[in-house]
């Protein structure tokens, strides 16, 4: 037998890795696969909805009035510290189910194990925005209509043809993001449609909400420590491998108050099933605490300047979520028009939230970037020759 390739080791050190974390994963789809052979299961759905006053409300997301200035820039960039919108060529996003976008699009409380990624609020570009599909590459090609790499299809799997450059993967932690680094890097060296070095590239990742979910049954492994050695070896392989590319590092929000969202049969035994650590009051601190420590962890990462090495790469944190409480009515229930029918993942209507969050506080100065911009938040238009906010083009 044939030595094995960097690429093919890579690939059976992340099986041996996803074989030993999934189960949760595999849980929650059991649950699901079960709660739809249930011919009430429609019914327990819309009691979820009228429980938390959101029966009304659609979960699809609303078409944007989009009047931004589309001006180009008169030149391309030779620095990461002067990118405005029209100048990001190609996409690519790194993470788990919220950027594989489980359940995204699901047809009321049916398929929310489909993965639509044609919506995914980083990298989904299906359709426009004109037919109401708000996603961060759908906003870019408003500036640059030959943008590549964003998941042109509706559903499908990270292997589909339609993926794009989105190698994100239900159910992955940070342990995984390596991998993935790697699988981005190789898919954009082989693509016909990127140019390496002359391309400028955005890559968005966020990853934690399955680290968090398991955070109470294995300390050690999903320690803020791992969390942040994994995350920054992922970031040191797209450093050294990709040239001319913004790094969006997203923080993640906390899951507690989503997995305490609705009371019925479906919302509680999804996030029984999914994260039961949240799940547990007398825990809620904990969690609380680790949560707080990977965001730091991350900030620490990023202000170290570790990124900033060159002119042509860097790594902005996007903290527009980190204290994001869950969307809720006048009344504070949870507003699950928001939200897939598994009472976890967003909704077509949530991936258009987040896609408008992370939008607006990427111009955002990074000394100064709202940390709960929330959910109801209206698309901002940059100013003409306003670039993309750097660690290095602070205004003064």
């Amino acid at each position: 037998m044939g030595r094995l390739s960097f690429m093919q080791c890579s690939m059976l050190a992340s099986a041996l890795i996803i074989s030993s974390v999934l189960a949760d994963w595999d849980e929650y789809a059991t649950f699901v696969d079960e709660l739809q052979a249930r011919p009430d299961f429609p019914d327990l759905w819309q009691k979820e909805l009228q429980d938390t006053h959101s029966e009304n409300i659609s979960s699809k997301a609303s078409v944007v009035n989009f009047d931004c200035d589309t001006t180009p820039s008169a030149n391309v960039p030779s620095t990461v510290h002067t990118l405005r919108p029209g100048d990001i060529n190609v996409v690519g996003a790194m993470g788990d189910s919220l950027t594989a976008a489980s359940g995204g699009d699901a047809n009321g409380p049916i398929r929310v194990l489909r993965q639509y990624r044609g919506h995914s609020w980083s990298i989904g570009g299906y359709k426009s925005m004109a037919s109401g599909v708000t996603t961060l590459p759908n906003i870019l090609r408003q500036f640059n209509s030959k943008l590549v790499g964003s998941s042109t299809s509706k559903t499908g799997g990270r292997d589909s043809r339609g993926a794009g450059l989105n190698v994100a993967q239900p159910g992955n932690v940070a342990e995984h993001m390596p991998y993935q680094a790697r699988l981005l890097v190789e898919r954009m060296k082989v693509s016909k449609d990127v140019d390496l070095h002359l391309d400028w590239k955005m890559v968005t990742l966020l990853i934690g909400g399955n680290d968090l979910c398991q955070y109470c049954n294995n300390v050690d492994r999903f320690s803020p420590e791992n969390y942040v050695s994994h995350i920054r070896a992922a970031l040191d392989i797209l450093h050294q491998e990709l040239p001319r590319t913004f790094v969006n590092l997203a923080t993640l929000f906390d899951v507690t108050p989503v997995a305490h969202m609705g009371k019925g049969i479906i919302c509680k035994g999804v996030h029984r099933a999914i994260c039961n650590c949240a799940k547990k009051d007398e825990l809620t601190e904990q969690n609380n605490a680790a949560a707080a420590a990977y965001r730091r962890g991350l900030e620490d990462l990023v202000n170290s300047g570790r990124y900033d090495t060159t002119d042509h790469f860097t790594v902005v944190l996007q903290p527009f979520m980190s204290l994001s409480d869950v969307p809720r009515h006048e009344d504070g229930n949870p507003d699950l028009s928001f939200f897939a029918p598994d009472c976890f993942h967003f909704s077509s209507k949530g991936h258009a939230a987040a896609a408008t969050m992370l939008w607006n506080g990427m111009f955002d100065p990074v000394n100064n970037k709202d940390r709960d911009i929330g959910f109801h938040t209206k698309m901002e238009c940059p100013h003409k020759d306003q670039f993309l906010a750097t660690a290095k083009n602070i205004p003064k």
